[in-house]
C-alpha cells in the first residue's frame, strides 16, 4: 500500500487533505509511489481500483455517442445546412479535444476520486472547485430524471400511449440504482456492453450511408454523391434572415448549440481515475484517443448525414415535427426511409434507448464521485465519503436528492427534446426540492459552509 493510501483510509485522517497552519490546501500533498499505484486495487476512501484499461477506453470512446449524434444532428441539419452542420461539430470537436488533453494530463498527474473538481480546489481557488462541484451536481442532478424521461419518450415509438410512461420511468429508474449497487467492477463491464453496441451501431450506420450516398441500395438505387453539399450547402433561409450571407451564418453559428450538447459530459470520463487500475496508464490511452473519435465519429457522421439527407427533405421535416424524442426524428431513419429499408429505424430506436440508459448510469455515476471528491475538501458533509463494503459502492447517489424531483406523468415526459419537457411548475418543484439543502441548519452564510 502506497502512503497516499495509508493517509487516506486512515481513519484518523479519512478524507481530510493536507493543510497548513492558515487552513489553505497544500498543493503537494504525500506523494504516491509509482509502482504501488501501478498494481494496487485499493483506492482512496475504501474504493476500488478495478476498471481495466478495455473497459476506460471503451467508456471513453462512446462517451459522446449518445442523443445528441442520433436525434440532435437532423435539428443541426436544418438549421445550418449540410456544411454549415459539418463545420460546426468539426469546430466545437478540436475545442473539446484540445480541452480534453489538457485535462488528460492533470488526471495522470493526480489521479484520483475528484478529479478536475479537486484541481480547481488545489491549483486554483477552493470557491472555484466549490463552484465546479456545485455546477457539476446540479448538472447530472437533473441529468439522470431526464434521461428516464428520454427513454419514457424513446419508447413512444412503438408505444404510444403516454399513460405508460411513468411504468418505463420507474423500471429504468430500478435497473439504473441497481447498475451502481452492484460496485464499480460491474458497472465498467455493463457500460462496456453498451458502448460496444453504440459503435458498432454508428460504425453500419455510417457504412450504410455511404453505400446508400453511392447507390448500392437494392430497393433504391439512386446516385446521390455530393449534391446536396452542392446545391445546398448552407440554410439560406434561416429564421427568413436577410441578407443571404447572414442568414447563412447564424445558421452555422446555431448548430453551435447542438454541437456543444452532443460533447456535453465528454470530461466524465475523468472521474473514474479514482477507480482505473494503473491510472496514469489506463486515463493516458484513454484520453489520447479522444481526438480520434472525434474525427471518426462525429466529423464523419456528419459528413455522410449531410451527403444522403436533404435538409429541406419532407420526410426530416416532417418526422421531426411527429417523432420528436424518438428515432423518428434521427436522420439515419429519415435515410432509412428514402431507401426503403424497414427494420433498422426499429434497431436505432433500441441503440437510442441504451445510449439513454448508458448516460443515465453514467451521470449518477458522476453525481455520487462528484459529491466524494466534494466531501474530500470540506465542501460537502463527509456522509458522502462513505462506502458499501466489500464492493466499495458509494453511497452517496441515494442521497444526492435529484430522483424526487421529476414526476411521473405525460406532461414531464412528452418530449425530453422539446422546450416543453419540464414546464414551469416541474422546474419549480425540482430547484425547490435542491434549494431545500441551502436553507437547512447545515448552512452558515457568514462563515460559508459549517459542515467540518
Amino acid at each position: 500500500m502506497s502512503a497516499d493510501e495509508k493517509y487516506y483510509t486512515d481513519e484518523k485522517h479519512l478524507g481530510t487533505p493536507p493543510y497548513d497552519e492558515k487552513g489553505d490546501v497544500v498543493v503537494s500533498a504525500v506523494p504516491v509511489e509509482e509502482e504501488d499505484l501501478e498494481t494496487t486495487h485499493i483506492g482512496d476512501h475504501h474504493l476500488r481500483r478495478d476498471l481495466p484499461p478495455r473497459v476506460v477506453s471503451m467508456i471513453a470512446i462512446a462517451g459522446t455517442i449518445g442523443t445528441g449524434l442520433f436525434l440532435g444532428s437532423g435539428t443541426a441539419l436544418t438549421m445550418g445546412g449540410p456544411v454549415g452542420m459539418w463545420l460546426g461539430y468539426t469546430f466545437i470537436g478540436f475545442g473539446v479535444g484540445f480541452m480534453m488533453q489538457s485535462l488528460g494530463e492533470m488526471v495522470c498527474y493526480r489521479p484520483n476520486v475528484g478529479s478536475f473538481l479537486e484541481f480547481g480546489t488545489k491549483f486554483v481557488d477552493p470557491a472555484l472547485g466549490f463552484m465546479m462541484g456545485i455546477n457539476l451536481t446540479l448538472q447530472v442532478a437533473f441529468g439522470v430524471p431526464t434521461e428516464l424521461a428520454a427513454i419514457a419518450t424513446l419508447f413512444t415509438f412503438w408505444d404510444p400511449n403516454k399513460n405508460h410512461a411513468a411504468a418505463y420511468i420507474a423500471g429504468f429508474l430500478v435497473l439504473t440504482v441497481l447498475v451502481n449497487i452492484i460496485g464499480v467492477r460491474w458497472y465498467g463491464e455493463i457500460e462496456f456492453f453498451f458502448a460496444c453496441i453504440k459503435v458498432a451501431t454508428l460504425v453500419g450506420l455510417m457504412i450504410f450511408g455511404l453505400i446508400a450516398d453511392l447507390g448500392g441500395i437494392p430497393t433504391n438505387r439512386e446516385y446521390i454523391g455530393g449534391r446536396y453539399w452542392r446545391d445546398e450547402p448552407f440554410n439560406d433561409n434561416f429564421m427568413n434572415i436577410r441578407p443571404v450571407g447572414l442568414s447563412r451564418f447564424c445558421g452555422f453559428w446555431s448548430v453551435f448549440t447542438k454541437a456543444a450538447f452532443s460533447f456535453s459530459a465528454i470530461e466524465s470520463v475523468a472521474l473514474v481515475a479514482g477507480e482505473a487500475h494503473n491510472p496514469r496508464r489506463t486515463m493516458k490511452m484513454a484520453i489520447r484517443t479522444v481526438f480520434y473519435r472525434i474525427v471518426g465519429i462525429y466529423v464523419l457522421s456528419t459528413l455522410i448525414i449531410g451527403l444522403t439527407v436533404s435538409q429541406y427533405s419532407p420526410l426530416l421535416l416532417t418526422s421531426m415535427k411527429d417523432g420528436a424524442g424518438t428515432a423518428g426524428a434521427s436522420p439515419f431513419v429519415v435515410l432509412c426511409k428514402q431507401m426503403n429499408v424497414k427494420v433498422l429505424p426499429h434497431i436505432i430506436n433500441a441503440v437510442v434507448v441504451t445510449s439513454a440508459l448508458s448516460s443515465g448510469n453514467e451521470q449518477m455515476y458522476a453525481l455520487s464521485r462528484g459529491l466524494m471528491g466534494m466531501a474530500r475538501n470540506h465542501q460537502m458533509p463527509k456522509i458522502f465519503l462513505k462506502t458499501s463494503k466489500p464492493a466499495g459502492t458509494t453511497t452517496t447517489f441515494l442521497s444526492a436528492g435529484d430522483l424526487p424531483s421529476f414526476q411521473l406523468n405525460s406532461r414531464s415526459c412528452s418530449s425530453a427534446y422539446n422546450p416543453e419537457f419540464l414546464d414551469e411548475e416541474d422546474l419549480w418543484l425540482a430547484a425547490a426540492h435542491d434549494d431545500a439543502l441551502w436553507t437547512s441548519d447545515d448552512y452558515d452564510s457568514d462563515d460559508n459552509l459549517a459542515w467540518y
